[in-house]
């Protein structure tokens, strides 16, 4: 649950912000659980259409200030695309481990510390967790990279940029 959804209509901007009491910094930029809940926002309220999204943390034991970051809502889009993806992978590995007679490996899904990670799959943490109960989880195995791996990573990078300022174009060309 989100602390605060604040919607400006004139300037079509969602602010969202989350207060934390904790004595450790929390950083806005990147953070998962705020563009969470912008997520869920857009998909409650889909005539909302907003031209930018700003999440913030407040932190009063560490600062009177907010901190905030401004999100383009083609991120927020991308990262559900990216939830519904690692939610449909969680969901193909139940189903391989409920092909299994121990019921033990049922309990070895991804925790709340790792909900969002790519690599729960081939967690070390789930195999240490496997290990130490004794259980051979099926894990995928990962295809060994070529050589020329690097090349096509480093491309990637470069490229992606340019590829969002494409993808950002295109949707409000559309709209």
């Amino acid at each position: 649950t989100t602390d605060c959804l604040l919607w400006d209509d004139t300037g079509r901007v969602l602010h969202v912000f989350d207060l934390k009491y904790g004595k450790y910094p929390v950083d806005a930029v990147g953070n998962l659980q705020l563009m969470g809940y912008a997520m869920c926002a857009l998909e409650t309220w889909p005539e909302m259409k907003p031209k930018k999204i700003i999440l913030y943390i407040h932190q009063p034991r560490l600062s009177p200030e907010f901190q905030g970051w401004e999100v383009d809502p083609l991120d927020i889009d991308v990262f559900r695309e990216d939830v519904i993806e690692a939610v449909a992978a969680v969901e193909a590995q139940k189903k391989i481990l409920q092909k299994t007679e121990d019921p033990r490996k049922l309990a070895l899904n991804a925790g709340d510390h790792c909900h969002w990670c790519p690599a729960r799959l081939m967690c070390h943490e789930r195999m240490d967790a496997a290990k130490r109960e004794g259980i051979d989880v099926l894990m995928p195995v990962p295809a060994k990279l070529g050589k020329d791996a690097g090349k096509l990573v480093r491309f990637a990078l470069k490229a992606l940029p340019m590829a969002q300022a494409v993808l950002k174009a295109a949707k409000a060309q559309l709209l």
